[in-house]
């Protein structure tokens, strides 16, 4: 909780910050009245303007008749006027230090995905704060980003205000009035409902394969499937006494899946086809589909079962869940390549009338072969979908249940070597997971850090604004002055003639 309410702090330094640098860098714009702390949440709307309320957990302050987009994936919000004026307010957090030196460049990089095509003067730099300035043309624009550190991390925040030029002096106190208003709400949930939760442990009744711990008085169903002597998958659904929350872990139908390969395609087996490499034993041929990637389409077609109007708000990957079972799973025998792939993602939706909420949290591990072939199948699987005023207790039924899964010692002795241990590893990840951030709304700061959650893919370097592309596979990048890349697991750098690559959306 500690942790918690620093990273709210600072996030909330960082948007005073933004008002600040915007207000000092409009030096033609008279001065308010009202002091700048916690603008938002006790000021009333101006005259003619109105309170949006996005059901994403933000609030801002607009005039009428302008409209107000949210970008799900990136966290990029737009607030746009019917004359050609807008702000753009885009939350981002990335997951290293953030160097002053780097900030001309990573605002570059925002600016160019803003306003593409638009040329703009030198970056100014003053504290955590950076500031541009548009080039005289038909369009006149302000940017800033500001940024503060964390444990976790560093949170920054890039606004670009924008408007005809022959309107945008007259449009700087409505843009400064936007931008101070904005504020993080966070979902609304019933915290004495989740305080007031007792759990009791559920042991799979089939097998006594695996426990975890549940919601006392919900009703819970599944366990431990055998689909073959060595294919044992848990899954089981807890639903709420009223039957309005439902919470998922595993799915028993989910079959393993074999990656499409010249020889299975010589032998008749198309991708979708079932393939059966020994008795007892059926893959289905399919590419192989990323942590996140997997989450979305269990989300939209099982989690969110009986919904309509179904939107993504939330989309990441989480490299530390992977990175840790990447590293546990190096220790086991046997000369296959194991990677497994972590992600999550969050979602709005209908459904008998009221609005509702939800997340879906996956792992996917692929296993190569020394000879090439390669499988994969889902390791991890959970989900939850409920009202959105009650997805605090959701949310409170799903980590507990991650974070309290285990296999059971009797039963894993009964498999193989491999199994046992792989088993262990599992129930250590799931531990793991309920102690970093949360996934879905239920917790706003988890949705923060989610909704700026940058590509792995695309790099800067900040010495020399280099933009570079990488692979995924590691957590932190670095570059040398040749333009050499080292990708570490660790916030540490290898040497000192390496740079940090900062990543972007």
């Amino acid at each position: 909780m500690t942790r918690v309410i620093r990273f709210v702090v600072f996030v909330v330094v960082a948007v005073v910050a933004i008002v600040y640098g915007y207000r000092e860098g409009q030096r033609r714009a008279p001065e308010r009245s009202h002091a700048p702390e916690s603008p938002a949440v006790t000021m009333r709307p101006l005259r003619g303007w109105n309170v949006h309320d996005d059901p994403s957990g933000f609030v801002v302050q607009v005039p009428r008749r302008w409209r107000v987009a949210r970008n799900g994936q990136s966290g990029r919000v737009d607030v746009i006027g019917p004359r050609g004026h807008s702000v753009v307010i885009w939350p981002a957090f990335i997951p290293q230090r953030f160097e002053a030196d780097a900030a001309p460049a990573v605002l570059r990089s925002f600016t160019a995905k803003i306003l593409p095509g638009i040329e703009w003067g030198d970056v100014r730099v003053k504290g955590p704060t950076a500031r541009a300035e548009a080039r005289p043309g038909k369009l006149a624009a302000v940017a800033a980003m500001t940024w503060a550190e964390s444990p976790m991390g560093t949170a920054a925040y890039v606004y670009v205000a924008a408007a005809p030029a022959s309107a945008f002096q007259e449009e700087q106190e409505s843009f400064a009035h936007i931008i101070e208003t904005f504020h993080i709400a966070g979902t609304r949930v019933d915290t004495k409902a989740v305080a007031a939760t007792r759990f009791e442990r559920w042991e799979d009744p089939r097998e006594h394969a695996f426990s975890l711990e549940v919601p006392a008085g919900w009703k819970v169903e599944g366990g431990l499937v055998r689909i073959a002597s060595m294919d044992a998958r848990p899954a089981l659904e807890m639903v709420s006494p009223d039957g309005e929350i439902r919470v998922t872990a595993g799915d028993s139908e989910i079959p393993t899946f074999a990656e499409p390969s010249t020889a299975l395609q010589t032998a008749g087996f198309a991708p979708g086809s079932w393939y059966s490499p020994s008795e007892g034993v059926k893959m289905m041929v399919r590419r192989y589909a990323t942590g996140m990637e997997f989450a979305r389409e269990y989300g939209l077609s099982r989690t969110a079962a009986g919904c309509s109007n179904v939107n993504f708000t939330e989309k990441r990957d989480r490299p530390e869940v992977s990175g840790y079972l990447d590293d546990a799973r190096a220790r086991l025998e046997g000369g296959a390549a194991m990677r497994l792939s972590a992600g999550e993602v969050a979602f709005t939706c209908a459904k008998a009338g009221r609005p509702h909420a939800g997340s879906c949290f996956a792992g996917t591990l692929r296993t190569e072969a020394p000879g090439g072939a390669a499988m994969w199948r889902v390791e991890m699987l959970y989900g939850c979908l409920a009202p959105s005023e009650r997805l605090g207790e959701a949310q409170a039924a799903l980590e507990r249940a991650m974070a309290t899964f285990a296999y059971s010692p009797e039963w894993s002795g009964k498999q193989q070597k491999v199994t046992a241990e792989t088993s262990q590893i599992i129930s250590e990840t799931h531990k793991r997971l309920s102690h970093s951030s949360r996934p879905g709304g239920a917790d706003e700061i988890a949705r923060r850090r989610s909704n700026a959650t940058l590509d792995l893919q695309e790099s800067i370097g900040a010495a020399r604004g280099l933009q570079v592309k990488v692979e995924s596979g590691s957590i932190y990048y670095w570059i040398d002055d040749r333009g050499d890349i080292v990708g570490t697991r660790k916030d540490t750098k290898p040497n000192v003639d390496l740079g940090a690559l900062i990543r972007l959306p």
